[in-house]
Order: structure tokens, then sequence, then C-alpha cells
């Protein structure tokens, strides 16, 4: 009997602390929410009781930057890296998981350490280099130096290594090569580290913000987080704005999440398995 209160007495206090954890979590974005819908004036003021909610904050943040350009260069910028790192960390991925080649564990070792420098370090290097090439200012400018991850390329590798070598040598008896391997058994086979890449490029695409400031010259090139850094910089009393804007860059990053969580979970108990 005592053990069973006792176990009760646990379970509940694990669903009480759980769900104050969940609360300390989602306040902050309940609070942006609340914030998006109200005045900012309102929102400075801290008068924010009996204030009915108003969708000016969204028109407003329209009528200064035209949402529907800025969302389709925030698209084209995210899914231009997404589509290019999942082909060539793929492509790369392949022969480091499945081939015996000279130099093969030194390349897997310089990709693992390429890892602790930060993004910042080769920012100079990537604008001398779009620079030089007559890039600077255009869209290809901004997707190609954060398009291909040295992470993407060792996450692909460990999903490949994952699948069973029969399939590899019952595709080479039945006569097929190199390619014809990797398009239909490499390709479907590691499909949940593809949609982990996806879902980290997306993230890191949409939510970035300074090299796009670099590389673009003009304003109406902008994706969205650089467009909302540029508006605090110039309206930092709109929080209105900033608030309704990170409401709506919020959206597709969460359900690019609550598309891809399965085979998220997939990959990372294959990489612990591993």
């Amino acid at each position: 009997m005592r053990q069973a209160k006792k176990s009760t007495f646990k379970t509940i206090l694990y669903y009480v602390v759980m769900i104050g954890l969940a609360f300390c979590a989602l306040a902050p974005f309940a609070w942006l929410l609340y914030s998006a819908f109200m005045p900012s004036n309102f929102i400075q003021s801290g008068q924010i009781a009996n204030v009915a909610p108003t969708l000016e904050n969204f028109t407003g943040l329209n009528r200064f930057m035209s949402l529907p350009v800025t969302m389709k260069n925030t698209v084209l910028i995210a899914l231009g890296s997404v589509l290019i790192d999942v082909l060539v960390s793929s492509l790369c991925a392949y022969p480091l998981a499945v081939m015996d080649f000279p130099g093969k564990k030194l390349i897997t070792s310089l990709l693992i350490g390429t890892m602790i420098f930060p993004a910042a370090a080769g920012m100079v290097i990537n604008y001398m280099t779009i620079s030089r090439m007559h890039l600077t200012d255009t869209m290809l400018g901004a997707i190609l130096p954060g398009c291909v991850h040295p992470f993407s390329i060792l996450i692909l590798r460990q999903s490949i290594r994952m699948i069973p070598r029969d399939a590899f040598d019952a595709a080479r008896i039945d006569g097929a090569g190199t390619f014809d391997i990797f398009r239909y058994v490499v390709l479907p086979g590691m499909s949940s580290g593809i949609g982990t890449v996806a879902l980290f490029d997306f993230i890191n695409s949409w939510n970035s913000f300074l090299w796009p400031q670099i590389v673009l010259q003009e304003t109406e090139k902008y994706p969205l987080a650089t467009m909302l850094r540029h508006i605090y910089g110039s309206f930092g009393e709109k929080s209105g704005y900033i608030a309704a804007g990170t409401v709506i860059s919020l959206l597709p990053v969460v359900g690019m999440v609550l598309i891809i969580q399965r085979q998220l979970m997939k990959t990372a108990g294959s990489a612990l398995s591993g």
C-alpha cells in the first residue's frame, strides 16, 4: 500500500515538474504571440489589459517591407541552400561510407575538425570569393557560401553506413553500377538522414541574417531575418512589428519540424546505436 502511494506521488510530482518546465519554455512564445497582436505603444507602456487584438503590426510590417517579396527571397535562399547541400553532401558521403581509398580516414578527420571553427571565421574569405565571382548583390551569392556543411556530410555518411551490406552486394550481382547503386539503394536508404539535413539546413538558412546583409546591397533582396534586423535598427520603438515578423518567421520552421520529426528521431536513434 505504501509502495503504491509512493509510486503515485512520484508520478504526480513528475507531471507537475514537466508541466512547469513546459510552461517556462512556452511562456516566451506566448508573450511573443500576444505582442504581435497588440499595439506597440501599449506593449512599451505595459498597459496590456483590456486591449482589443489588432492586425496593425502585420499590416504596418507589410507596408514597410512588402511581405510577399521578402518571403519569396527567404524561400528562395532557404530552398536553394537545402537542395544544394543535400545533393552535394550525399555525393560526398557516399564514397566515405562505402568505398575504400587512400586518405579516407584523413578526409573524415578533417571534416570533423572543420566543425570547431565558427561560421563567422570564413566570412571574409567567402566575401572575397563571391566578389571575384561577381556574385555580390545576387541570390546565388547569398546561397553558395552556406550551402554545404561538414555536419551534413557526416550525418549522411552515418545514414549510408546503416544500410545493410547485402543490399549493395545484391545490386552489384544484378549488374548495377556505382551511380545506379547510389540512386536505387543509397538514396532510399538514407531518407531519414536527408530529412534531418534538410531540417537543419532550412532552419539555419531561414534564420540567417548576417551573411545576406553583407552580400546583398539592396534591401528589396533581403530575406525575412535580415529585414527584421534592419527594422530593429531603423525603428527600435516598433516592437510590435518585430513581434509580428518573428511570428511569421517561426511558422514555417515549426511546420518543418512537425513534418520531419519522425525522420529526425530515426536518425538520432541510428546515430546513437551506430
